[in-house]
């Protein structure tokens, strides 16, 4: 069900006695001696990856009722680039895919990519340098880019890494090389 569970702990107030209800997501515990002695409640919740609701509710036997309401953002999500980027030709004589270790005559291919978590940040290295450009992978989990300066003829690299939202970053990705002549 993509659950884990995380430690919490709950800082008890000087007020607080055996015998007093804490209710946290639902889950009903009583104080005992060693938790009001320490003044701490330790305790596991169910999370998920994403912002994880807290709700802690206190009752003494007195009915008197205490709630703070907080959040755990839980940030495992690390992308992967495990394809290489494609480039689409699109001038004539071999409009297309630019096939690894081809020649191409398009000057300014569209460099394209999918199967990304929307939102994440595409960095893409041409011959090792970072474009400056920030690319966002689209709702649909693809990504483009086409450079405004034309290459110049000679060989070219082509990698990428994705980083998440949270800025989790992939490695590089497999590179495709090509020329423009």
């Amino acid at each position: 069900d993509g659950k884990n569970n995380t430690p919490l702990q709950v800082k008890l107030s000087d007020q607080a006695k055996v015998g007093d209800l804490i209710i946290v997501n639902g889950d009903k515990y009583i104080l005992n001696t060693a938790e009001v002695t320490n003044g701490v409640l330790n305790i596991n919740v169910a999370v998920r990856e994403g912002i994880n609701p807290i709700e802690v509710i206190a009752a003494d036997e007195w009915g008197n009722v205490d709630r703070i309401t907080d959040s755990i953002d839980v940030d495992t999500y690390i992308p992967t680039a495990s394809l290489a980027p494609r480039a689409i030709d699109d001038v004539p004589e071999s409009v297309g895919d630019i096939n690894q270790g081809t020649k191409t005559n398009d000057n300014q291919p569209e460099i394209i990519g999918s199967g990304q978590l929307p939102g994440a940040i595409i960095q893409l290295y041409i011959n090792g340098k970072l474009v400056p450009d920030a690319i966002i992978v689209s709702d649909k989990g693809a990504w483009s880019y086409t450079p405004d300066v034309p290459f110049a003829d000679g060989d070219y690299s082509i990698a990428y890494t994705v980083s998440s939202p949270e800025g989790n970053t992939s490695e590089l990705s497999p590179s495709l090389n090509f020329k423009v002549d």
